[in-house]
């Protein structure tokens, strides 16, 4: 038997909560989330209605919401949750399965890979052998994506293509060419070309998602923009700099119209537009862009958010290439920390973080 899809509902709408910083109406995602935290009346209830085969999980959360838009979910309160359940119904149940899902986001969205790709892959396996879902299912294939993603941040790159092409090809056999979750996988692809630095492959795929989801979602569909936006970062690794700037401030324009000025998505645009302005030489301009960006996500996100960290990390760059190497490094020690406290000295990102340091220290 699946999940209750009520569960799926809740979980995701969470987690777009705590990994976007939705900043929309929040008063109406918070009355969608009563009801479904409403649909048991107590912890042990839900653990009785689990054992009934009723499958109607409530997620638990320690903290409140942050008015910002932030929903910090509680990974012990998953991690307790998921023993409970797990001593009541088994390891393999389907109930596991999500919310090991659910702790598997977090980690990714917390930069925290590699638990996240070993949580994944049992997901993965869990639900290849159950038989309301099996190899080909659309919540298989999902999973099989999000294992790609992991994969590429931790530069698994053979392994990652390996998932994305499995996903791809079941996705289209399941749901056609031009559905949004094909054209989404095709740009995690792309994504993944541009790591690789396979650019001509990248670009190709690029311009193949974005033309699918132009005319299906229409241009100021945030699947579009996300994709319009990875084309920038793919132009702009090439050295195409007009090319990049041309498709940011295109994306810019459209994700204001729909979202507001200083929106999230917004800001990661802006971001990236500065990177590029940077590299054509215009670093004051990049620095201010830059500076503004941190200082919007220290407000909305809070100062060791994983995005926060990453604009800290492109203003430590900004700066050597201006020789300010004293203010670089004092930027880049103080990332340095805050990631040491949240992933651990051997995390990539930390590991990444320790080289730039140096870098900085020895030139």
């Amino acid at each position: 038997m699946k999940v209750d899809y009520r569960v799926r509902k809740h979980v995701f709408c969470c987690l777009k909560l705590q990994a976007t910083n939705y900043q929309g109406n929040l008063e109406d995602l918070e009355r969608e989330l009563e009801i479904v935290r409403n649909a048991a009346v107590s912890y042990n209830d839900t653990i009785n209605r689990l054992k009934d085969g009723g499958f109607h999980v409530q997620m638990e959360y320690s903290g409140e919401y942050e008015r910002a838009g932030i929903l910090e979910a509680s990974v012990a309160e998953c991690v307790r949750e998921m023993r409970d359940v797990e001593r009541v119904l088994g390891r393999l149940h389907p109930v596991i399965g999500e919310l090991k899902y659910v702790r598997a986001s977090y980690d990714f969205r917390k930069d925290e890979f590699e638990r996240a790709e070993i949580l994944f892959r049992e997901v993965k396996v869990q639900l290849e052998y159950d038989p309301d879902y099996g190899h080909e299912d659309i919540g298989t294939l999902n999973v099989v994506t999000d294992l790609a993603e992991v994969l590429t941040e931790l530069i698994k790159y053979e392994a990652a293509e390996e998932m994305y092409n499995r996903a791809l090809s079941g996705f289209e056999k399941l749901l056609g060419p031009s559905h949004p979750r094909t054209l989404e996988c095709i740009d995690g692809l792309a994504s993944l070309c541009q790591s690789q630095g396979k650019y001509k492959n990248a670009e190709a795929l690029c311009h193949q998602a974005l033309e699918g989801e132009t005319t299906v979602l229409g241009e100021s569909h945030e699947n579009t923009l996300e994709t319009l936006n990875t084309l920038g970062i793919i132009l702009r690794s090439q050295g195409k700099y007009e090319e990049a700037m041309e498709v940011f401030h295109r994306a810019l324009r459209l994700t204001k119209s729909v979202s507001g000025s200083e929106h999230t998505s917004v800001l990661g645009t802006k971001e990236a537009l500065a990177v590029a302005i940077g590299a054509q030489g215009d670093h004051r301009r990049a620095e201010e862009m830059t500076r503004h960006v941190i200082a919007k996500r220290k407000e909305v996100l809070g100062p060791e958010h994983v995005d926060t960290l990453a604009a800290m990390g492109n203003l430590a760059a900004l700066l050597t290439r201006q020789r300010k190497l004293k203010a670089a490094a004092n930027l880049l020690t103080q990332v340095l920390q805050t990631r040491e406290k949240l992933l651990g000295e051997a995390s990539p990102s930390t590991l990444k973080n320790i080289h730039d340091l140096a870098f900085v220290l020895a030139a």
